[in-house]
């Protein structure tokens, strides 16, 4: 049975919480414009209630008159004290705009659907609350407007806070997440390989663990390491034909490189002409 020289296990490159392009309500971010526009909404006017601003407070939401009328509107507040259906309504066809608070991001890719989700995420995670965290990043998850960028960083979330609990399985759905979007980077990329074999290497899987380095090495063949641990993988499985050629693999990228061959590549070669 080949030893294995090198390990499998590899970190993925996430960065911080703090590292995501995201502000919530009421916060500034130093990657939007300051004169940024905000965002516009409508939606109907509800028809049980009417509203009136008494002076300077907060509209309240008084039940109509039998007669027609509202009543207890103040006589000083222009367009609220005018009674419904006089044709001088400026509301008068239901539709009305409001400007909003809006949560940003620097990064476009991201939706208003799942911006303001992803912003409490991270959020949460900075002040420990992962609960709350992960009930926002579900959401984004199961919501059908999201797009790929929503449920990458959705994931991302998820793997920090997987780590944070020692979570193996969050974990390894995270991974799979962040790949599946498409939006890694190829060095990210081949991080999640490794680290998704050595998961699977952990529980004794070790079908998953020469799949996912056999998809790592579609992208990246020159990984010396990769190349000796699926050599090492298909040995331990008794497949010396398929072994061989990532052993041989691993031993020529390792001596183009000057490092020192591990001895147990070497003897294996011999072994098994």
């Amino acid at each position: 049975m080949i030893s294995w020289p090198m390990g499998l296990l590899a970190v993925l490159a996430l960065g911080a919480p703090g590292d995501a392009p995201f502000s919530e309500p009421g916060q500034s971010s130093e990657a939007v414009p300051p004169d940024s526009e905000p965002i516009v909404v409508t939606g109907e006017r509800p028809k049980d209630k009417k509203r009136a601003v008494l002076g300077s407070r907060v509209p309240q939401s008084i039940e109509p008159d039998p007669r027609g009328f509202v009543s207890q509107v103040a006589s000083d507040t222009g367009i609220a004290g005018l009674t419904p259906g006089s044709g001088m309504d400026p509301f008068a066809g239901g539709t009305r705009k409001v400007i909003v608070k809006s949560c940003k991001s620097s990064d476009a890719r991201i939706t208003i659907a799942a911006l303001c989700d992803l912003a409490l995420a991270q959020k949460r995670i900075l002040e420990g609350n992962l609960t709350s965290a992960r009930s926002a990043i579900d959401r984004v998850l199961i919501n059908p407007k999201s797009a790929q960028a929503d449920k990458f960083f959705a994931h991302r979330f998820a793997f920090q806070i997987a780590v944070k609990e020692n979570d193996l399985e969050g974990r390894r759905e995270a991974l799979e997440g962040m790949l599946g979007s498409g939006l890694l980077s190829a060095q990210d990329r081949a991080s999640a390989r490794k680290t998704l074999a050595s998961m699977a290497l952990a529980r004794g899987d070790k079908t998953t663990a020469i799949s996912e380095l056999e998809r790592l090495l579609t992208e990246t063949p020159n990984d010396a390491k990769a190349q000796g641990n699926l050599g090492a993988l298909y040995a331990n499985a008794r497949s010396h034909d398929r072994a061989r050629p990532h052993i041989e693999k691993a031993v020529q990228l390792t001596a183009a490189l000057g490092q020192v061959v591990p001895r147990s590549w070497t003897d294996y070669l011999s072994r098994h002409p």
